[in-house]
């Protein structure tokens, strides 16, 4: 049997537990989680909590492992000194914890126990007097060790108290790396985008470091107790992240470190990120960077063709369906303006945006944006750089909207832009998006 020395040694353990019982345990198939599992009985826990003796079945909590971002609790349920078969172990999932990851054995239920009126996972198999058999719950995340809920059912419900999952004070850490168009070091809540795929370290003041990654939209968080963190953004980590290729093209407009207190939550711990667009232009002027994205007037012909029905021919390269498929696409990205569409008028607005010729900076802003944006839909642009070009659209995205403020209609938009300019952040994001769409050299891509 797979780990047979330990299980001889939990079994002899087992054995001082249950002294005065006249039954001696015997195994059955014990199911172990994924991976390398051993067992262990040192939980470092209140000595209350280790045990509990319900219905003649000894219940022990044999440790708590933290690992790959995924905490999971164990444990072990013997007939110490039971005289009937166990139908059914539960185990309390209090709402401090995130949503269940996974458990062990297979074919549990979750939910609320009729019986006992608590949410939690119960598995309804047989467990004999004379026999044991391992349960495990894990969850994603660092979850902290707290007092749940337990039932063990023979011919009635019996419960007690056991360590388990966060039951008790925990405190909620969070925030999120985003795109800083303003550089003023504050997220902005509707015109700032977060930016997926960072590693957020927090540190217990050295004795533990754990890390997560933003999500979609940049968010991360962490459950911890009361105490005292340090969160930071690092330039080089050990995980596939875009943290290298964030601080190799962008510049932190506030700390990268913070010191948070929990108890009660600590929300809003942002970290600023804003591009350094001479670089990035230097770097794809110089093929540094490659891009494989076409220009506005690339995309004028494909919009064009598809409001006019026809099929792919010469150079146009897209038929009706897919050009309303990326349009599609175009309109979920980011920020929900600058690109909504009215519903069955799309091609034409679209159109109208690719086509403007006008000097205006913040009209050339948005016809290299909508370009750029074809492109990624399409699987052009920075195609060796995707997680770059994300972060970069979104940054156009905000710095269009932060420019954009007012009661002036602009086609392609319900809302209304007055402009205000500021000419260095404007000339920086035309210029990183000309260069995105193929316009080494810095062309305008909007004629012909």
């Amino acid at each position: 049997m797979k780990h047979l020395s330990h299980w001889i040694l939990i079994v002899a353990l087992l054995g001082a537990v249950f002294a005065g019982c006249s039954r001696q345990s015997e195994p059955i198939s014990p199911v172990y989680p994924t991976g390398d599992y051993q067992p262990s009985l040192a939980t470092g826990v209140d000595p209350d909590h280790e045990s509990a003796l319900i219905n003649g079945y000894r219940v022990l909590f044999t440790g708590r492992t933290y690992a790959d971002n995924q905490t999971e609790f164990r444990y072990l349920v013997c007939g110490e000194c039971a005289t009937e078969d166990l139908s059914t172990f539960f185990l309390e999932l209090p709402d401090c914890a995130p949503e269940l990851q996974s458990y062990c054995p297979e074919g549990a239920d979750i939910g609320i126990y009729p019986d006992i009126q608590i949410y939690g996972i119960k598995w309804d198999l047989i467990l004999g007097p004379i026999n044991y058999r391992e349960y495990c719950i894990a969850f994603p995340g660092d979850i902290p060790l707290g007092v749940i809920s337990v039932a063990v059912k023979t011919s009635t419900v019996g419960t007690g108290e056991i360590a388990g999952p966060c039951a008790g004070d925990t405190y909620l850490i969070s925030g999120t790396a985003y795109i800083d168009a303003d550089g003023n070091g504050v997220k902005g809540a509707t015109d700032e985008s977060g930016i997926a795929g960072v590693t957020v370290t927090l540190d217990e003041g050295g004795e533990c470091v754990q890390t997560t990654i933003t999500d979609a939209n940049g968010e991360y968080s962490f459950l911890k107790a009361p105490g005292t963190y340090t969160l930071s953004i690092e330039a080089t980590t050990d995980a596939e992240d875009f943290n290298e290729e964030l601080f190799g093209s962008f510049d932190p407009t506030g700390p990268t470190s913070i010191q948070v207190t929990v108890g009660p939550d600590s929300p809003g711990n942002d970290f600023g990120f804003y591009p350094r667009a001479e670089e990035i232009i230097e770097e794809i002027d110089t093929g540094e960077i490659i891009t494989t994205g076409e220009s506005a007037k690339f995309w004028r012909k494909q919009v064009h063709s598809a409001m006019r029905g026809k099929s792919p021919k010469g150079k146009v390269v897209y038929d009706p369906g897919t050009m309303a498929q990326f349009i599609a696409e175009i309109q979920e990205l980011y920020l929900p303006e600058p690109f909504q569409f009215t519903p069955g008028n799309e091609f034409k607005e679209a159109l109208a945006i690719l086509k403007s010729r006008k000097k205006d900076p913040l009209q050339q802003l948005l016809r290299e944006l909508l370009a750029a944006e074809l492109n990624h839909v399409s699987g052009r642009g920075l195609v060796e750089n995707p997680a770059l070009q994300e972060a970069l659209l979104a940054w156009a995205e905000s710095v269009y909207i932060d420019e954009a403020l007012g009661s002036e209609q602009i086609s392609g938009s319900t809302n209304a832009p007055l402009l205000r300019l500021n000419g260095d952040r404007l000339e920086d994001a035309i210029g990183v998006l000309l260069r995105m769409n193929g316009n080494i050299g810095g062309g305008s891509g909007g004629g012909g």
